[in-house]
């Protein structure tokens, strides 16, 4: 499985590319959103999982979504925030993602990546 993770905190970035290395999946980094856009429309890249950070400098993980979900609607994506589920919860469901309230359980990330894996 390829996955594309952005997120502007270069330590959280690191140890999450980190963890999904262990579990055996593919990981490339995209320090925001405008730099996954870039890996996925420039480069025309074919990741099949978006992991996402919401607050993002130049384009954040909703306009993110966004322009993805206006390409391929069917792109598994989590979204992941500092902010409550609560405040997330409406954006997350209509954009048709997976949200991960910060900080992360990788316990509970490894079994939604396996669940993810096991549906493509």
């Amino acid at each position: 499985m390829r996955i594309l993770l952005a997120d502007d905190d270069a330590a959280l970035r690191e140890m999450f590319q980190d963890f999904i290395h262990m579990l055996g999946y593919q990981v490339t980094t995209a320090v925001d959103g405008q730099n996954a856009l870039e890996l996925i429309i420039d480069e025309n890249r074919q990741f099949d999982l978006l992991i996402s950070d919401v607050i993002m400098p130049r384009i954040g993980g909703i306009e993110l979504v966004e322009v993805i979900r206006s390409k391929d609607a069917n792109l598994p994506i989590i979204l992941m925030s500092g902010y409550s589920q609560q405040n997330m919860e409406s954006s997350s469901s209509h954009l048709n993602t997976i949200f991960l309230e910060k900080p992360i359980d990788l316990q509970h990330l490894e079994l939604i990546l396996r669940k993810i894996k096991t549906a493509l």
